[in-house]
Formats: C-alpha cells, sequence, structure tokens
C-alpha cells in the first residue's frame, strides 16, 4: 500500500501495489516480465509511478540480455573492478571511446560484439592480449599497476587451480573401514577443526596440530564408535599425523592460516600456525565439539615436544610401525578419555 496521487480521482489516494505480466518493447522485440504496478484503491487505474517503472523497464531489459545471453551491468562492473580500472580507462583500453561501459553500466544493452570482447577480458589470459597490444594508449603509470593486477590474477588463478586439484585428490573415493574411522573424509571439517584448534590455542606447531587432530578423532571413535573427520592417520617418527597433512595445511593458507618459520637453533627450523578466521561450528555435532574441548583443555600446556612424547606412549602407536596406518579399533586404549 503506497499513498499517492490519482490523476483520475484528482486527490491523494491509498494505491495497492499489484503484481501481473506486463510485455516491453526492447530493441524491437516484445518482452513480458511479471511487473509491479500500482492500482488505485478507489477508482482501480493503474497509476503512474517512476521507481516502480524503472524497475520494471530494468527487468525486461535483464530479460532481453537473459534471452540472447549478453552480460547483466552488474557482472561488466565487475570484470572492470577486478582489474582496477575506471569505466574511461577500460574503454580507452577496448578502444571504444571513453563513455561507452559508463552506459553499459548504467543499463543501455551492449551490442553482440562489445559482449563478446567483454565475456573474453573475463579471462585474464585474454586480458594480457589485448594489454599488450594497446597498452600504449594508456597513461604509463596506469600501464605499470594494470600490468601488475592482470599478472597477480593470472597467478593468484593458477595457484586456486592447484588447490582445487590437491582438494580433489584429498577427496578421492576412500574406504570407510577401520583407518578411517568408518567415516568417509571430509575436508572441510577438518580445515575447521584446525582453525577451532588455533582459535583456543594461539599459534601451534606443525607436529602439536597433527597431535590435537590425532586425539581428537581417536578420541571420538573411543566414545561414540566413529571418528570426526573421517582422516586416515600414520605412524611417523614424531607421533601419529593425518595421512597428507602437508597438503590440508597448505591448502588452507593465505585464506585461513598464516605461517611464520620459527628458528631454534642452527639449521632447525620450525613452522607455527595462526588462525586468520574464526571457525564455523555449524556442521559439527554437540558431542564432536565437547571431544574438541576436551583434547584442547587437557593438552593446552603441553609444547610440540611434550605432546609428541605423550603420543608415543599409547598403545595405538606403539602397536605400529614407522609409514603404517592406524586402525582406529586401538582407540580402545587411549589414555585419554571424555570428561
Amino acid at each position: 500500500m503506497k499513498t499517492i496521487y490519482c490523476p483520475e480521482c484528482e486527490e491523494k489516494i491509498k494505491a495497492d501495489i499489484v503484481q501481473r505480466e506486463e510485455t516491453f518493447t526492447v530493441k524491437g522485440e516484445k518482452i513480458s516480465v511479471p511487473a509491479s504496478v500500482l492500482v488505485c484503491s478507489k477508482c482501480k487505474n493503474d497509476i503512474f509511478d517512476e521507481e516502480l517503472d524503472g524497475a520494471n523497464v530494468a527487468a525486461a531489459y535483464n530479460e532481453y540480455r537473459k534471452q540472447h545471453s549478453l552480460l547483466l551491468p552488474s557482472k561488466i562492473r565487475e570484470i572492470r573492478e577486478r582489474y582496477g580500472l575506471s569505466q574511461r580507462s577500460l574503454g580507452r583500453l577496448l578502444e571504444w571511446g571513453e563513455i561507452t561501459v559508463n552506459r553499459y553500466e548504467t543499463g543501455e544493452i551492449q551490442d553482440a560484439v562489445h559482449n563478446e570482447v567483454l565475456e573474453l577480458i573475463d579471462n585474464p589470459e585474454n586480458m594480457k592480449k589485448i594489454f599488450e597490444k594497446n597498452m600504449h594508449l594508456l597513461s604509463p603509470s596506469l600501464r605499470a599497476s594494470l600490468k601488475k593486477r592482470i599478472d597477480d590474477i593470472i597467478q593468484n588463478t593458477a595457484e586456486e587451480r592447484f588447490q582445487l586439484h590437491l582438494g580433489d585428490y584429498l577427496l578421492r573415493a576412500q574406504a570407510i573401514n577401520e583407518y578411517s574411522g568408518y567415516k568417509s573424509f571430509d575436508l572441510e571439517k577438518m580445515h575447521q577443526m584446525i582453525v577451532y584448534l588455533l582459535d583456543h590455542v594461539k599459534g601451534a606447531y606443525k607436529t602439536a596440530i597433527n597431535k590435537y587432530l590425532w586425539y581428537m578423532d581417536f578420541l571420538s571413535f573411543k566414545e561414540y564408535s566413529v571418528s570426526i573427520s573421517g582422516s586416515v592417520y600414520v605412524h611417523l617418527p614424531y607421533g601419529p599425523v593425518p595421512d597428507n597433512y602437508d597438503i590440508i595445511l597448505d591448502l588452507m593458507l593465505s585464506k585461513m592460516l598464516d605461517k611464520e618459520e620459527v628458528v631454534f637453533k642452527e639449521d632447525v627450523v620450525g613452522e607455527r600456525f595462526i588462525a586468520k578466521t574464526k571457525p564455523d561450528l555449524s556442521n559439527f555435532e554437540k558431542e564432536e565439539i565437547k571431544i574438541m574441548d576436551c583434547v584442547i583443555s587437557h593438552f593446552k600446556r603441553y609444547n610440540a615436544t611434550q605432546l609428541s612424547k605423550y603420543s608415543h606412549q599409547e598403545k595405538a602407536y606403539m602397536e605400529t610401525s614407522n609409514g603404517e596406518q592406524i586402525s582406529y579399533e586401538l582407540s580402545e586404549e587411549l589414555t585419554l578419555n571424555l570428561k
């Protein structure tokens, strides 16, 4: 309901906003879209409303773009801003004129040729080729900043693809058996376990993180007959560790974790990890959180060396050899109990 002047009734009146299908002509084509229309509650005639009419026309334009596979204005703006360019600078680089991009971003429908170019430069490799061809059209300072921006995007894209490949590798088909805690591996859950740990233990070394994870998963199995993460753990000289633990941590760097190297003595360097984000516990059961809290509380005052030595006394470690997977069935003899 909206109060507005009705020219038919010649007075201010309450008007209803009615939803109905309206047809608009866009570039010679009839385009029908759901529209919002003001209707006078007294005389039942339509009342023109500039805001609603503008939204209806925009919806018709977007429907036309959809039918002709054209980019939306918001996508054009996103592409431009990704490269840190002004509307004028992008227009100059593409040899379109300085106000063309502005028209497209504010609602004018681009032609098919320009749309194809915009789709092409969404790929930084294509943008690099256009930049190398037309860089002379930009100022020296803009030329330098755009070159760096394009190179950074290409580098980051390559790293993201590599990380996706690693993630797929970790999530490959894994047997659900005694070595996974009778659960399929959940990489996201493993990541959140690490973030949750580091949110409570400010700065932890790789060795300590691996032991915390092992105790969390094995204590969960001991109490509830299922692991939390579904990770396989392997016997290594410094204690039990998640299989592929280096990949698991590397996938978290930059977005979720920071890493710093700490020199203990000549040629001995440790890696300490710090959480950059807060944990997301939405996919955890309350029993799983209780398990994690118990392990963190028990070992919070242990350093990495003490944790490693402690894990060496566990039957699950002592009854396996170097490189061997550790069965969750051995968690029955775990010295740690849920408090």
